[in-house]
């Protein structure tokens, strides 16, 4: 069973907010200016011109840190367990949820529903 937009949308929503959460405001100097990167590093797979997969596609190159580096890839697992529980209490479909590196500049976001 695939995802719909809406499901697919809240998703994006609800990932984005884990990530400014977690990671705060990423060291830049306002929120807004944080959400920005977000927003631009984290997108549905349909808009990517990679087609790298996945539902979502989390591109570090924007400002993110990277899911490699080892220093934040706690960080990473906090955004994805937080992401998976937010969503799965909004819709209960979620079996399984995971961020998988692509590489060092690509994160596809799977869920299994």
């Amino acid at each position: 069973m695939s995802m719909s937009k809406r499901q697919r949308n809240l998703l994006l929503k609800i990932l984005r907010d884990c990530i400014l959460d977690v990671f705060g405001d990423l060291g830049y100097d306002r929120k807004e200016e944080t959400k920005e990167i977000i927003r631009k590093s984290v997108y549905l797979s349909e808009d990517d011109p990679g087609q790298w997969g996945g539902e979502i596609v989390i591109n570090h190159e924007q400002g993110l840190p990277g899911t490699y580096e080892s220093r934040m890839s706690e960080k990473w697992f906090t955004v994805q367990d937080e992401a998976e529980k937010r969503f799965n209490a909004e819709t209960r479909l979620v079996n399984s949820f995971h961020l998988e590196p692509v590489n060092g500049a690509i994160t596809a976001v799977y869920v299994d529903i």
